[in-house]
């Protein structure tokens, strides 16, 4: 199993893989409809408006209903929507038609990553409404555009092509999801992202992994798009020989890629399987008895030692509802992949379709409910269920219940069949879970209140001419150039720093390799400690490294005074230095202290000669706390060890 999931080039040409990526990246601008910001929201942020909302599926530009769509539509939920003035308007509450206008820099950024993709964009840019009815967009819809094709990446396997980059904008954040009613907060909605689609040229499981680091370097490479959690998100599609083309959803780790897209190849290859199992049990009749077959069996645990059961079994307004499922037992404790059965499997479908929590049934330990054999038995006497007969048992509102036996009866049934295509969430352990339909071309129809953008030769050889030195090569001319080592300059060029460290290299005398430094390892220290780096002013920041190239202060007290400055904006940073005794010292108390440390070592020195430096170093430092250059100190030990060897 573990080498399968290795995923290496033979097994996965053998297998029949297929892969591509869609990688949507936010773009570091304002809101593309509108004239909101972008910036996050305080933590403590409490909003002015609470709006809620019911949608209805609508029809594409094809007169024909998206399946996904419908199927959102079915769960009659209600939203709730939050609204925060400071980055929200009529617009994302679809109270206001958006701006005719898109947003100038989104457009000029997503035309920057299309070129940097080596792809073409096209000659007009039409925008489009695309279906979604999960409550995610106030409006029904979301607003897409296709910006460019036909590019493509290098890799090590070799060249990846881009299918398509689209401009859209992004969805609105999710809160808080119960039943019935899914909350959403509208900050995020229409904040402008690219979604960058790759051909299934993807090789193995490692490869996609690598494809999608090379393809977020690219969009970083502008030095234009958001960073951060949420900020970039990836979409896997896995297909095998045998099985269908998966959607998976919300991959965001890099890290757990390969594992995804090796646990996906394993579902499908059981999925293959259990069909050879389940056609000899699924017969014409199957579905329909099995449907029928619901009954309630709340009063048979209006006693049980199950809290959530018991509850379920007393309420107004919930029940206890079980279903046969003839012939399956036994089924559900089958693998789909090593840490997943597909009674797990099938409960995703519940989970989804109806919104409850999961379910429970015979082919799993029971007694962790705990259902005990007597009751067990009691609900097989009511669904008169026989002996290679597995019950399904869903604790929920009734008419969710009811929802909730029926999508697991339904995707049992189809067992038989060929694996469904299907769009997938991914779970932190790396499987999956059942999200919707895979959604198709009938959810798309034009938008009418945005104007059509002719995207001219001589706009694309303006911006074709001005694109920014990609990430990888930056990397290089730093090790080349400034003499930084590989571990620095890959942190560098991995932050949101690499344009502050050029503009500190450009205006200051400082080391490149004391500024590099400074901006990553010890950002990242002060970061942990809790220092709001936030608040440095970047003109502080550039004036403390001329300090530093100029003499005034160490090139070791630089941290201290920023976490200082951080804390106390607005305080002048001579006082600063003052306050804290970082004034460098100068060179008279330099030698005087040198001179002093070196008498005091003098039988050490005669013995060991300049392997005592170490030793005569490290007391100077000391007695000068810290507030002299290291270079300078050195030098003046090499000096003062000299003299004293000479005069010996």
């Amino acid at each position: 199993m573990k080498k399968t999931r290795e995923g290496k080039v033979p097994e996965c040409r053998k297998l029949g893989f297929k892969a591509g990526l869609e990688i949507h990246q936010q773009l570091d601008c304002g809101k593309l409809f509108c004239r909101c910001p972008t910036n996050p929201l305080p933590t403590n942020a409490v909003p002015e408006v609470v709006t809620e909302r019911r949608l209805r599926v609508s029809a594409g530009e094809l007169g024909e209903v998206d399946v996904a769509a419908l199927e959102a539509a079915g769960k009659k939920s209600t939203f709730s929507y939050d609204f925060f003035s400071q980055n929200c308007c009529l617009v994302e509450l679809d109270e206001e038609p958006p701006m005719p206008e898109m947003n100038a820099d989104a457009l000029d950024i997503a035309l920057e990553i299309s070129l940097l993709l080596n792809c073409t964009p096209v000659d007009e840019l039409h925008t489009m409404r695309k279906t979604v009815v999960d409550g995610s967009n106030t409006s029904g819809f979301q607003r897409t555009l296709l910006l460019a094709t036909e590019g493509f990446v290098e890799t090590s396997r070799g060249r990846v092509g881009i299918t398509q980059v689209q401009l859209e904008e992004d969805a609105s954040r999710i809160l808080e999801r119960k039943s019935g009613l899914v909350r959403y907060s509208l900050e995020r909605l229409g904040l402008p992202l690219v979604e960058i689609v790759t051909d299934p040229d993807i090789m193995d499981f490692e490869h996609a992994k690598e494809t999608a680091k090379k393809i977020g370097m690219i969009c970083r490479s502008t030095g234009r798009v958001k960073r951060g959690i949420g900020s970039i998100r990836q979409d896997i599609n896995v297909s095998i020989f045998g099985g269908a083309r998966t959607e998976i959803k919300g991959a965001q780790e890099l890290g757990l890629i390969p594992e995804i897209v090796g646990l996906e190849v394993e579902r499908q290859k059981s999925l293959i399987l259990i069909a050879g199992k389940a056609k000899k049990i699924v017969g014409p009749l199957w579905l329909e008895t099995a449907r029928a077959s619901i009954v309630d069996v709340s009063e048979l645990f209006t006693d049980s030692k199950c809290a959530f059961i018991k509850k379920g079994a007393s309420g107004k307004d919930t029940v206890v509802l079980c279903a046969v499922m003839p012939g399956f037992s036994g089924m559900l404790k089958q693998k789909v992949t090593p840490t997943k059965t597909l009674g797990l499997e099938l409960s995703g479908y519940a989970k989804a379709k109806a919104g409850v929590g999961g379910i429970i049934h015979s082919d799993e330990d029971l007694s962790k409910y705990p259902v005990t054999d007597s009751q067990a038995d009691k609900v097989k006497k009511a669904l008169k269920a026989g002996k290679g007969d597995l019950f399904v048992m869903v604790v929920a509102q009734k008419n969710s219940a009811k929802k909730a036996l029926e999508a697991v009866i339904e995707r049992a049934g189809t067992l038989s069949g060929r694996v469904p295509e299907e769009t997938r969430n991914a779970l932190a352990d790396a499987n999956t879970e059942y999200l919707r339909p895979l959604a198709g071309s009938a959810r798309m129809y034009p938008e009418t209140d945005v104007r059509l953008i002719e995207v001219t030769k001589e706009k694309v050889r303006q911006i074709k001419e001005c694109l920014p030195e990609i990430l990888e090569e930056k990397e290089k001319r730093y090790l080349k150039e400034f003499g930084l080592n590989r571990k620095v300059a890959g942190n560098l060029v991995g932050s949101t720093y690499w344009p502050l460290f050029e503009k500190m290299v450009s205006d200051t005398q400082a080391n490149p390799l004391t500024i590099a430094t400074v901006l990553t390892e010890d950002f990242k220290s002060l970061s942990r400690e809790g220092v709001d780096l936030e608040q440095l002013d970047s003109v502080v920041l550039l004036e403390m490294f001329r300090f530093a190239a100029s003499g005034k202060i160490s090139n070791k007290s630089i941290p201290k005074l920023v976490s200082f400055m951080a804390s106390n904006p607005g305080f002048s940073l001579e006082k600063a230095v003052e306050k804290l005794g970082l004034s460098a010292a100068g060179d008279e108390l330099i030698k005087k202290i040198v001179k002093e440390v070196v008498s005091k070592n003098r039988p050490v020195v005669l013995e060991k000669g300049f392997r005592a430096i170490s030793v005569v170093m490290g007391e100077s430092m000391k007695a000068l706390g810290g507030g002299a250059d290291g270079k300078k100190v050195s030098r003046v030990v090499k000096l003062e060890i000299e003299r004293l060897l000479s005069e010996s």
